[in-house]
């Protein structure tokens, strides 16, 4: 194996150590800079494999986390730009980058991983994420970027914890829910209790 390869799969064990450090974080600005740092090391890492693809699209994946940050407290039009800028990067990288089929599948991931990380809905994001990076899983083995599979193994291992989390939370939410027939006497109950308070019909002092 080069040099290059060597230095790829070490290049790719920072960003992957980087990531992992970015889990404990909760600053928003700082887990931005840092997923930005191992974005950094992973696009070096995969043009020294001469994977253009990946790494073009990679450097368009630090812009769009800059581009999503905050996005909530901008303009709405400004949402629809960063993403329609963001596709539009993407689309322009596979085309200059194209090899085979495989890159439409890419494509596709990468589409679905913008989608699911522009929208709100925290679940979604975890199912893109999870099916993003199988393909990029597979992706990675193709180009021998052995260490950023271990990476992606990571985001998926960590998707699968909270969607198990998510379902048990909400198994609990709806175990600690009334059933509909003691629900609705509650509210009848509730309905006739101010009557015998006030001396209504209802009530024997009446």
């Amino acid at each position: 194996m080069p040099l290059t390869f060597w230095i790829a799969q070490a290049l790719s064990i920072v960003a992957t150590i980087i990531i992992v450090i970015s889990f404990q974080i909760k600053n928003k600005n700082i887990l931005l800079a840092l997923n930005a740092a191992a974005n950094v090391f992973i696009c070096v890492s995969l043009f020294l494999l001469d994977a253009h693809l990946g790494a073009s699209t990679t450097i368009v994946a630090i812009g769009r986390g800059f581009l999503f940050f905050k996005m909530e407290k901008r303009p709405k039009w400004y949402s629809w730009f960063a993403l329609a800028l963001v596709c539009a990067a993407n689309i322009v990288c596979v085309i200059f980058t194209y090899k085979d089929y495989f890159s439409i599948i890419m494509l596709a991931a990468i589409m679905l991983l913008t989608y699911g990380l522009w929208q709100k809905n925290a679940v979604f994001i975890r199912f893109a994420s999870i099916c993003a990076s199988i393909v990029f899983t597979i992706y990675n083995i193709l180009i021998q970027a052995y260490a950023i599979i271990a990476l992606e193994s990571l985001v998926i291992a960590s998707c699968i914890v909270f969607l198990v989390r998510a379902a048990i939370t909400r198994k609990r939410l709806r175990a600690a829910e009334p059933p509909p027939q003691a629900a609705e006497a509650s509210a009848q109950a509730t309905e006739t209790l101010p009557q015998a308070e006030s001396g209504g019909p209802g009530d024997p002092a009446a």
